[in-house]
């Protein structure tokens, strides 16, 4: 009797351990599913680099706030904890963070590549450095001498041309040689897109700057671009800057909507403007109407405080937008918002996503709590 009871008891363990491995082996298979078919916003992935992996090395790929792949296809990250560049032909890492001391490139603001192929990264408390292929180098080396204060902002125009900008003025760089600075005059023309009225008469905005901020807005400057049609646009704490190269001419735009300054910019594939603060407002300027839209995610997201890390358009037109809650998703022509999370979509997302960009070949960086991921730019899964 107790040999047959003994039997029974092994027969409903093994059972027992059958079915569990059958469950998990379906949940593993679930989870690679989705990881690897339906991949994220039905961009399939391609790769991707865990933050756990190389939090080891000392690499903390869930702080990366910027990417850029240069001409050599060498991927340089920048994080608010150090600098790193992947060479994907080679599988190595490098990290940067005290090539010029110690902690001497840590707070990584910016990164950017001119025409000789140097890497200009900014680290947000000590300032600009360059990188020559070899070694990195104090920015100090390369300014010309009518730069005096350390530059706020870069960005890079077409043929690889570097505009910096700095309470001295905002000047170009080809490469080899530096423009003289161009600062906006003391007394500047205004414009305000919703209401122009208000603006002509309002003594909040007069057009001669009082103070040392409003004579010299390049001191707030935040982010920039050059537009394809050449005109360039500086964002600051306060106002909206426009600068055309070739008349030299300056205006100033007060801020749309809501925005509390202008911290990210971005042209779309139909050549709009976005302009977003930190604080989930985004506003939207469409040059081929001249018509301003406005949008606040808690409007779409009522219970989230979303602050903009920054904005992506994929070829099918939809805006991706990082922000602190997720990876949001808007189409236009549908009119429909949604917010991606570890919860509705692949984990690696997780519930932060930091930064969101292309690189030269077209493919889409993304990155989320649990990875750095790089995805395809074609819809393959709806």
């Amino acid at each position: 009797m107790n040999r047959m009871i003994r039997i029974f008891l092994i027969y409903i363990v093994v059972f027992a351990l059958t079915a569990l491995t059958n469950i998990s082996s379906i949940a593993w298979s679930q989870v690679q599913t989705n990881n690897k078919e339906h991949g994220i916003a039905g961009h399939s992935i391609l790769a991707t680099y865990l933050v756990s992996t190389y939090m080891k090395q000392g690499i903390y790929l869930d702080e990366v706030r910027t990417i850029l792949e240069d001409r050599r296809g060498l991927i340089w990250m920048g994080s608010i904890i150090g600098l790193y560049c992947y060479d994907p032909f080679r599988e190595e890492w490098r990290v940067y963070n005290d090539a010029l001391g110690p902690r001497s490139l840590r707070w990584i603001k910016n990164i950017t590549e001119d025409a000789q192929g140097r890497i200009w990264a900014q680290d947000g408390l000590r300032g600009w450095a360059y990188f020559d292929g070899t070694a990195w180098h104090k920015a100090k080396e390369l300014f010309p001498p009518s730069i005096k204060k350390e530059p706020l902002f870069c960005f890079s125009a077409s043929n690889d041309i570097l505009w910096f900008g700095s309470s001295d003025g905002l000047i170009k760089y080809d490469g080899v040689k530096w423009t003289k600075p161009f600062l906006p005059p003391s007394e500047i023309e205004r414009d305000n897109p919703h209401n122009k009225e208000k603006d002509r008469h309002s003594t909040a905005y007069p057009n001669k700057f009082d103070s040392e901020d409003e004579k010299n807005p390049l001191n707030e400057g935040w982010c920039g671009h050059q537009d394809r049609d050449g005109l360039i646009w500086i964002g600051t704490k306060k106002s909206l800057l426009t600068f055309h190269p070739y008349t030299k001419k300056w205006e100033v735009i007060s801020l749309p909507g809501n925005l509390e300054g202008v911290w990210h910019i971005y042209e779309d594939r139909q050549a709009r403007l976005w302009f977003a603060d930190s604080r989930g407002n985004m506003t939207v300027y469409d040059k081929r109407v001249k018509r301003w839209s406005s949008y606040n995610l808690t409007t779409y997201f009522p219970k989230l405080d979303l602050a903009i890390e920054g904005i992506y358009q994929d070829k099918t037109g939809r805006m991706m937008i990082a922000t602190s809650e997720g990876l949001v998703l808007f189409d236009a022509a549908q009119g429909s918002w949604e917010l991606l999370t570890a919860y509705n979509t692949n984990r690696l997302l997780g519930y932060n996503v930091n930064c969101v960009t292309e690189d030269k070949r077209g493919r889409i960086w993304v990155v989320g709590e649990e990875a750095v991921i790089v995805l395809s730019n074609e819809l393959r899964i709806r």
